[in-house]
């Protein structure tokens, strides 16, 4: 294959794997200093691009240059305490060893023993001499360059799954050698081991995927390094451990050297964790009967040591603990040594599986498999669904638990009897929570229509102003000029929105903005069509064909209905303006379809339409909304047509700012005012300020309500400081926000989950609720 024809798709088109993996096969005929040079001029000249770093570290790994990784990996480090060093009674520690290893013996009728692999650590030899310096390793070549090598894979790994924690990676990584380890001085970490190097990527992957105060179980802790850089970097998690005995005791041993007292051993039968106690060491046999529930377990390369029936043990007390997500690496190819393999079941055929439903799988090393799994929720007997729907129609629970056993249940049974009980008592919202639910996993969407109790209001007509386009146009000119200048002042876009610095924006995509990838994220499918190129401005979005139709209406009914309910569940005061507000119309060329009993919409009517109904009763009269992220503004066009006493501050990146201007002026004419420059004020009867970032803390305005839709789960930390000052200034008095909790696997742009974001230590939690599983939806109040 020519080198040109490996560094077109490579440099081109990043993402294209075939480019790549064509690319390390030509390796050893291609320049890839040549590439590599390439790759560096094209991340200097687009430095926001997340593709073309991608591209640029893969060509470095291929290269086998680790040194130049780490440089290459943009991130900020964020630095951590640093580790006590307390006592331990290494005496005691012996005495504990023998008395597991009795102990071991004893129970081993209760379903836990060591596999045909471990039995060799059965009775490890573990003395006075020995457990000071555990962890001293054998004579091995060539230790730096293997260590590097290990630190820029883990390093490139986080960066191209996009981990929002890739910035605490360097300062977890080190290790301060105690207890005979022999760190390896790394450039840019400092002292580094090969296990503290594996830890810090563990505890880095999994850290977003534990909820506050979540407890996380590692089954095979070795002797916790994993544990003590998760207990680092979120030390409001518990954390349990779990192993063979004599890594119980190293375990122990290695935590309480740093954490003291917060570390406990629960060795005995009815022993329970105190107050403060955040490390947990406890033997297999007595995990079940833990008075915890487990948020996270996680298994590091342990479970390919294990046999069938020491899956089945730890399977069954994985459910006993009600677990609730599953990570786990482990080995499904055989290594190249046959000699040296020490599975035993790949890790496709984990019987552990059985029970957790797989949300992401990714190779991991070739050889390796790194797996993110949900529990299943198990179907219930049909009498004690019967039994949850119709005595008890409120609980939550109960009523998820009916989805699962869909095809086990008598669902007309279930609506006669719901909708009895609605006739009966027609004022009581929980039974018409139990139709609108029964209807809703049965996909009676006629029936459910009817089945939400509403007056549907109406709204006046939409209007159709003129706009002037090449105006807008020369405007984001200006706008990006004055991002660039002002960058300093503290805004500027996160390095996930960094490919959007430069739009190529003209007239004909700012008419057709609903079909150009000028609106890309703001729009998803099918308004924005899944399979369209990313960032390609040469062509606009394809109509919606029959076939594609006729998939996307019933899709669209599901959601429009969904949200109605949602409203109706919140008790929301808005839910009689929803029908209105959720129709679109033709304006600026979007993907429209008609649904039964609604007319035309999109999906970003429907979801707009939500907000708006949801926020209506947020705010005062004559008050003052500001949202941060407003995409092209079909929000607030909704909210000011609900409510024309509001005056609606939005701010977002120049692009969406142009967009949300000329679709707002379209509607409500010279009410709209883009308050660009300094000094700029609203005039008489403007209603829409678009107002760019750096000018936020500026406005003469006091915010009753600030108002956020999957916009802060894009952005960073340094955006969500900035824009928690700006809220403060601007004496904000309460905040609703709707963002991601949970990553998405595959494609995940999260950096930072809901539950975490800094701004919200100025905010007392009114409401919060969990959004279709990912998602969480807060209402807060201002402290004070």
């Amino acid at each position: 294959m020519p080198a040109a024809a490996v560094r077109r798709p490579v440099l081109l088109d990043p993402d294209r794997r075939p480019g790549y993996d064509a690319l390390v096969r030509e390796s050893h005929r291609l320049d890839l200093g040549t590439a590599i040079r390439a790759a560096r001029r094209s991340c200097v000249l687009t430095p926001g691009s997340r593709r073309l770093r991608k591209n640029l570290l893969n060509l470095l790994i291929a290269a086998e240059r680790w040194s130049e990784v780490p440089a290459a990996v943009p991130r900020r480090r964020i630095a951590r305490q640093a580790p006590g060093r307390h006592p331990v009674d290494l005496t005691a520690a012996l005495r504990r060893y023998a008395w597991l290893l009795e102990q071991q013996r004893r129970r081993a009728a209760e379903g836990w023993v060591p596999s045909r692999v471990e039995d060799v650590e059965r009775r490890l030899s573990m003395t006075p001499e020995q457990l000071p310096a555990f962890r001293r390793p054998g004579p091995a070549p060539d230790v730096e360059n293997h260590l590097l090598r290990h630190y820029a894979g883990f390093l490139n790994r986080l960066y191209q799954i996009d981990s929002p924690d890739i910035d605490r990676y360097d300062a977890a990584a080190r290790d301060d050698g105690r207890f005979g380890a022999r760190p390896v001085d790394l450039p840019g970490v400092g002292a580094a081991t090969a296990d503290s190097l594996q830890a810090a990527y563990f505890a880095c992957r999994i850290r977003s995927l534990v909820p506050a105060n979540g407890v996380v179980l590692e089954i095979g802790s070795g002797f916790g390094a994993l544990a003590s850089r998760l207990m680092a970097i979120r030390p409001d998690v518990t954390c349990i451990v779990t192993d063979l005995p004599a890594n119980l005791v190293r375990t122990h041993v290695y935590l309480t050297s740093l954490y003291g007292d917060a570390v406990a051993g629960l060795w005995e039968d009815g022993e329970v964790p105190a107050a403060g106690q955040r490390a947990l060491v406890v033997p297999p046999w007595r995990l079940a009967g833990l008075p915890l529930r487990v948020d996270l377990a996680v298994d590091a390369t342990g479970f390919r040591h294990m046999d069938e029936r020491n899956h089945a043990f730890y399977g069954e007390t994985l459910r006993r603990l009600g677990t609730r997500r599953l990570f786990h690496v482990d080995r499904e190819a055989r290594p190249g040594r046959p000699d040296a393999d020490t599975r035993i079941v790949p890790t496709s055929r984990h019987g552990i599986l059985r029970n957790f439903e797989v949300r992401q799988s990714d190779t991991f090393a070739g050889e390796w498999v790194e797996v993110v799994a949900e529990a299943r929720r198990p179907p219930p007997p049909v009498t004690a669904i019967r039994r949850a729907l119709v005595a008890s129609p409120a609980d939550g629970r109960a009523l998820q638990a009916l989805l699962p056993a869909e095809e086990k249940r008598d669902p007309d049974a279930a609506i006669r009897a719901a909708r009895r009980h609605c006739m009966i008592d027609p004022d009581r919202r929980v039974t018409w929570h139990n139709l609108q639910f029964l209807l809703r996993s049965n996909r009676r969407w006629d029936d459910l229509h009817d089945a939400i109790p509403r007056r549907a209001n109406k709204l006046p007509p939409m209007h159709r102003l003129p706009v002037d386009l090449d105006a807008a146009v020369a405007r984001y000119g200006r706008l990006m000029d004055q991002m660039d200048r002002r960058s300093g002042e503290g805004w500027t876009p996160s390095r996930i929105e960094g490919g959007k610095r430069r739009f190529p924006l003209d007239r004909d995509h700012l008419a057709r903005f609903r079909r150009s990838e000028v609106s890309s994220g703001t729009q998803t499918f099918p308004d924005r069509p899944n399979e369209f190129p990313a960032l390609d401005f040469g062509r606009f979005y394809p109509d919606l064909s029959p076939q594609e139709r006729a998939r996307v209406v019933p899709t669209l009914q599901g959601q429009y209905l969904g949200l109605l309910c949602r409203l109706y569940r919140c008790g929301s005061p808005g839910i009689d303006w929803y029908d209105a507000a959720a129709r679109d119309d033709a304006r600026f060329d979007p993907r429209t379809a008609e649904l039964p009993r609604l007319g035309t919409v999109t999906a970003k009517s429907l979801q707009a339409a939500y907000y708006a109904c949801r926020i209506v009763s947020l705010v005062p009269r004559n008050g003052t909304v500001l949202e941060i992220g407003g995409g092209f503004g079909m929000l607030a066009s909704r909210l000011l047509a609900i409510r024309p006493d509001v005056t609606y501050v939005l701010t977002d990146l120049p692009v969406n700012m142009v967009l949300t201007h000329t679709y707002l002026a379209s509607l409500y004419g010279d009410a709209v005012a883009g308050l660009w420059e300094d000094g700029d004020r609203p005039g008489p009867g403007q209603r829409a300020l678009v107002v760019p970032p750096w000018r936020l803390a500026e406005l003469p305005l006091q915010v009753d309500l600030a108002v956020n839709t999957m916009s802060f789960q894009h952005m960073d930390e340094r955006n969500h400081a900035f824009y928690g000052d700006a809220l403060r200034r601007l004496g904000t008095r309460r905040l609703y926000h709707l963002n991601r909790e949970v990553p998405i696997a595959g494609w995940d742009t999260m950096d930072i989950p809901a539950s975490q974001y800094g701004f919200m230590a100025d905010y007392s939690v009114v409401e919060t609720d969990d959004f279709d599983q990912k998602w969480v939806e807060v209402i807060a109040e201002a402290r004070g």
